[in-house]
């Protein structure tokens, strides 16, 4: 949270100057209530060449939730992230980053909800002749393992600090149950990253996909479609909703949870006086759910 505080610090004290005519105190960060002080600055600011000057709003109160935000909510699922066993030749491993244009590989023994470090390959390392030679535990680092109840603040420090940017979330007995990575967390907070992530199989076999990014689409007069793995932090910032947030990470979840079971299509359940409705489903998870008051 620091690296970006430390950005919109500019911001603050710019604006600020604005506002008041008057210097801020120097200092190279922001504390979080002067960042929400800055959202009840007006929308335009004139200078005195009448020139407008606007702050975007919108990207601040992202910066404030993600930080918020937990790791559970942020992570990209298991079941969207391809892996490499161990027992597997760096020549393997080469070729699924040469394939599929990413660099950082999750290293598992047995299944993948067993991760035992990350392979993190560059372009350099691509163009050495003799890395198909080399043995993958040479170049593997040791997985940052991280709890999916912890906070973007608290781990974003930790990822930074990290060669391959990335951290495996587990739960309470161990297991994988996602990954984090510190480009999907600016993606969400300043737009899409250059690089690109290592995103797995979904729908047809073999075929790769980036982290999906949630949409909620208004369809009718109060009523959204809403795709399953929307947060329900982010649903209930969107839409101004009060839904819990203790419960699951994701709309989804939440039905499966209050439901206990797997709802079918058509499966509805009321929420904090709205409806919601399961409008597309695999059977495995929700992927569309349809909201509207009750």
């Amino acid at each position: 949270f620091f690296p970006i505080v430390f950005v919109f610090s500019r911001f603050a004290r710019f604006f600020t100057k604005l506002v008041s005519g008057k210097s801020t105190k120097k200092s190279p960060y922001i504390t979080r209530e002067e960042i929400r002080a800055l959202l009840d600055l007006p929308d335009t600011i004139t200078s005195d060449d009448d020139e407008d000057r606007r702050f975007d709003k919108e990207r601040v109160r992202s910066i404030i939730r993600y930080a918020e935000t937990s790791v559970g909510s942020a992570m990209l699922p298991l079941a969207d992230v391809v892996g490499l066993n161990e027992t597997k030749s760096m020549s393997d491993a080469i070729e699924i980053v040469t394939k599929n244009d990413y660099h950082r590989l999750p290293i598992y023994r047995g299944n993948i909800t067993n991760v035992v470090g990350i392979l993190d390959l560059k372009t350099w390392d691509l163009l050495d002749p003799d890395l198909p030679k080399r043995k993958i535990e040479e170049l593997m680092l040791p997985p940052l393992f991280i709890t999916p109840k912890q906070t973007i603040h608290e781990i974003l420090p930790l990822l930074i600090s990290r060669q391959e940017r990335m951290a495996v979330v587990v739960d309470e007995y161990g297991s994988a149950i996602g990954i984090l990575l510190l480009e999907d967390v600016f993606e969400d907070v300043i737009g899409e990253p250059h690089e690109h992530t290592a995103t797995q199989l979904s729908g047809t076999k073999g075929k790769q996909v980036e982290k999906p990014v949630p949409h909620i689409e208004h369809i009718g007069e109060d009523e959204y479609l809403i795709p399953g793995r929307t947060s329900i932090i982010e649903l209930n910032e969107e839409l101004h909703l009060n839904l819990p947030v203790n419960e699951s990470y994701t709309i989804a979840g939440l039905m499966v949870n209050r439901l206990r079971m797997i709802p079918k299509i058509g499966v509805s359940l009321v929420i904090d006086k709205y409806l919601f409705t399961v409008q597309e489903s695999d059977g495995r998870i929700v992927t569309k759910i349809s909201m509207q008051p009750v």
